[in-house]
C-alpha cells in the first residue's frame, strides 16, 4: 500500500514539475549566446554577464548582457529572462534604468580590484570600531574616572571630566560608524543579490551616511590629545606628592588603540570608497543614456544581419528552395549554375545587389544594407521564376554492348536446343541384347 501511494505521489509530482519546466525562462548563458550569435557584436567585441544575476525593472526580470571591447564596456543588451525564447527589450526608458543598474552592479562586483586595500566597507572595519568602542569605554570608566575621583584639585578634576565627556562622545561615533558599515554592507548585499534601479541609490546613501561620523571621530581624536596634554599639565602644576603625580600621569595616558594615524587612514579610505561609489553611480546614469542610444544602432545592425544571413520564412515561401539570402546567392551565382539562368540581366543585378549589401553592412550603413538585401531577394525570385535555359539534346554514341550480349544469349539457346535434340537421347537411351552383340563384334573386329 505504501509503494502504491509513493508511486501515485511520484506521478503527481511529475505532472507538477512539467508545467514548471514548460514556463521556465532562459539562462544567463543562453542570453549571452543569443546576443553573441544574433549580430549585436561588432569586430573585437564579446558578450558576458558579470555578475550573473537578473535585474528587475517594470515588474519584469532581465538578463542585462554586457558587451565589452577588451577591458572597456561598449554597451548593454537587455534580454527578458522570463520568456521561453530570447527577446530583446527595445524600450529606451526601461533600458536606461537597466543599464544604469548593470553598470553600478558591475562596479560593486569589481570594486576590490579598483581600490585594492583602500576599500573601507568591510567586516574587518566593523570589528575595528567595535573594539575601539570597548577600549574607550574602559578608559572612561576606569583610568580617567580614577583621576577625577581621587583628586580634590579642581583644575585636575575639571580636565579629567572633560576627557570623560570626550571619550563618551567618541564611543558614540564608533558605535555609529560600526552600525553604518553594517547597514551599507546589508544594502550592498541586497542590491547585489536582487538588483533594481531604485536600490542603487539606496546603496550610495548608506555609504555616505558614514562620512560625517568618520570626520567627527578623527577630529575628536585630535582634540583628545590636547585634552590629555592639558590634564598632564594640571597634574604637573598641582601641589601633589611625586608618587601621586606619577600615578595620575599614568592614568591620564591615552589608550594605544586610540591611534590618530589608524583613524585618519580609515577616514581617508572611507572618503575614497564613498567618492568611488558616487562616481560609479554618476557614470552609470550618464553611460546608460549613451548605451541606450547606441542600442538602437545595434538593433539596426541585427535587422540588417538577419536580412543577409539569417532564416527568413517569407523568403523560403517565395523561393521554395532557400531560407537564407546568402545561401541562395552563393548557389544561384555558383560557377555551375550562373550561366544556365534565362534572365542573365537579373543575374547581373543580383551580383551587384549582394556586393552592395555586404559592403554597406561592413561600413555600418545598415539601412542601405537592408535595402540592398531586399532587392537581392526580389532578384532571386525573378531569376527562379524565369528558370533555366533550354538545353539542345546531344547525340549519344550507340552502345553495342547490348547487341553482343543478345547474340551470345541466342547462341547459347541454340547450343542448348541441339544438345537436347541430338546428344541427350543417345546418352539416356537403354541398350538391348542385339545392340550389345553388335557393339562387341565391332570392337573385336577392330582388335583383329
Amino acid at each position: 500500500m505504501l509503494f502504491a501511494n509513493s508511486k501515485f505521489f511520484a506521478i503527481l509530482l511529475a505532472f507538477a514539475i512539467i508545467p514548471a519546466f514548460s514556463f521556465a525562462g532562459i539562462s544567463a548563458s543562453q542570453a549571452v549566446d543569443f546576443v553573441g550569435s544574433s549580430g549585436f557584436l561588432g569586430t573585437g567585441e564579446s558578450a558576458e554577464i558579470s555578475p550573473p544575476v537578473q535585474i528587475t525593472a517594470s515588474n519584469s526580470k532581465y538578463w542585462v548582457v554586457t558587451i565589452t571591447s577588451g577591458t572597456l564596456i561598449a554597451g548593454f543588451v537587455s534580454v527578458n529572462a522570463s520568456k521561453a525564447l530570447p527577446e530583446v527589450l527595445e524600450s529606451k526608458t526601461t533600458n536606461e534604468q537597466l543599464f544604469k543598474t548593470a553598470y553600478f552592479l558591475r562596479f560593486l562586483n569589481t570594486k576590490s580590484e579598483a581600490l585594492q586595500s583602500q576599500w573601507f566597507f568591510t567586516p574587518q572595519n566593523i570589528d575595528f570600531f567595535e573594539s575601539l568602542n570597548r577600549v574607550l569605554k574602559q578608559e572612561q570608566e576606569s583610568d580617567i574616572s580614577l583621576v577625577s575621583s581621587e583628586t580634590k584639585i579642581l583644575a585636575i578634576k575639571s580636565k579629567a571630566d572633560e576627557m570623560k565627556i570626550a571619550l563618551a562622545s567618541m564611543q558614540e561615533d564608533c558605535k555609529s560608524i560600526g552600525k553604518g558599515i553594517s547597514a551599507a554592507l546589508t544594502e550592498e548585499t541586497d542590491f547585489s543579490s536582487n538588483p533594481t534601479p531604485e536600490k542603487s541609490s539606496n546603496v550610495v546613501l548608506a555609504f555616505e551616511a558614514v562620512k560625517d561620523d568618520m570626520s567627527s571621530l578623527e577630529q575628536k581624536a585630535i582634540d583628545y590629545d590636547s585634552k590629555v596634554s592639558a590634564l598632564r599639565k594640571a597634574i604637573a602644576d598641582a601641589n601633589l606628592d611625586s608618587t601621586v603625580k606619577q600615578q595620575l600621569m599614568a592614568f591620564a595616558e591615552p589608550p594605544s588603540a586610540l591611534n590618530k594615524s589608524a583613524i585618519s587612514s580609515r577616514k581617508q579610505a572611507a572618503n575614497a570608497s564613498i567618492l568611488a561609489v558616487q562616481q560609479a553611480l554618476k557614470e552609470a546614469i550618464s553611460y546608460s543614456i549613451v548605451f541606450s542610444d547606441s542600442l538602437q544602432s545595434r538593433l539596426k545592425r541585427v535587422k540588417a544581419y538577419n536580412e543577409l544571413y539569417s532564416e527568413d520564412a517569407s523568403f523560403k515561401t517565395t523561393t521554395k528552395d532557400y531560407s537564407i539570402l546568402k545561401t541562395a546567392v552563393l548557389d544561384v551565382l555558383s560557377e555551375t549554375k550562373v550561366s544556365l539562368w534565362k534572365s542573365q540581366s537579373e543575374v547581373k543585378k543580383l551580383s551587384g545587389y549582394w556586393t552592395n549589401a555586404e559592403l554597406a553592412f561592413q561600413k555600418t550603413n545598415y539601412d542601405a544594407a537592408i535595402s540592398e538585401a531586399q532587392k537581392a531577394k526580389q532578384s532571386i525570385g525573378l531569376i527562379l521564376k524565369a528558370g533555366v535555359k533550354e538545353q539542345a539534346p546531344i547525340d549519344q554514341p550507340m552502345n553495342t554492348d547490348i547487341f553482343v550480349q543478345f547474340a551470345v544469349g541466342i547462341a547459347a539457346v541454340l547450343a542448348l536446343i541441339i544438345f537436347i535434340q541430338k546428344v541427350l537421347p543417345k546418352i539416356i537411351k537403354p541398350k538391348g541384347p542385339q545392340e550389345d552383340f553388335e557393339e562387341f563384334k565391332d570392337s573385336y573386329s577392330m582388335k583383329r
